[in-house]
This record gives structure tokens, sequence and C-alpha cells, in this order.
């Protein structure tokens, strides 16, 4: 639903869903990326997330922003405020206002 949001404001969106860490990154990799947006649903995948965003921005299209939400950034802000994501966005709203400053 968020992506056809986003595509309604004149973005480009791949989506991939379900996809684990080589999947994403294989994504990342294939075409330079303004946003990358991750979403994380459970602690489950929590403990690799770092390593994931890490990997991202060495990556060969290291994505100008990475943007993290999702049911778990909802529910533990704390945990995530060192996850290496440029926002960790509540709602929708905080991550149309990173996304128009940076144009679109």
């Amino acid at each position: 639903m968020f992506a056809d949001h986003l595509r309604r404001l004149g973005w480009s969106v791949r989506t991939e869903v379900g996809g684990d860490e080589a999947a994403i990154r294989a994504a990342a990799d294939a075409d330079p990326l303004d946003v990358l947006a991750l979403s994380i649903a459970c602690r489950v995948n929590f403990g690799r997330l770092s390593a994931l965003i890490s990997g991202l921005r060495a990556g060969q299209h290291a994505p100008r922003l990475i943007v993290v939400g999702g049911a778990f950034a909802q529910q533990e802000p704390a945990a995530m405020a060192d996850c290496g994501a440029d926002l960790v966005a509540a709602n929708a709203h905080q991550v149309e206002e990173a996304l128009n400053g940076i144009g679109a």
C-alpha cells in the first residue's frame, strides 16, 4: 500500500517482498537507488539489521537514503537508534518528508 502511495507522489518504486539478506543486497546492487526502505516486523530479524545496512552502504550502488520502518521499529524505537539507518520512521508522513528533502 505504501509503495502505491509513493508511486502516486511520482516516485519510481520497486518492491522485494519477503526477501532475505542476499536478495535485498542483490536488488540494491542491481541499480542505483535514491532511497532504500526496509520494513522490520519482529525482533528475529533485528540481529542482522545493522550488518545489512552497513553492507548496503558499502555495495556497488549505495542508496542515498536508507529508511527503516515497520511494526518492530515502532514498538522498539530505542533498539532501532543504532541500526545505521538514516531514518527510523514511525509513519508514512516521516518518510514523505525525508523523500521531499532529496527530491523526486
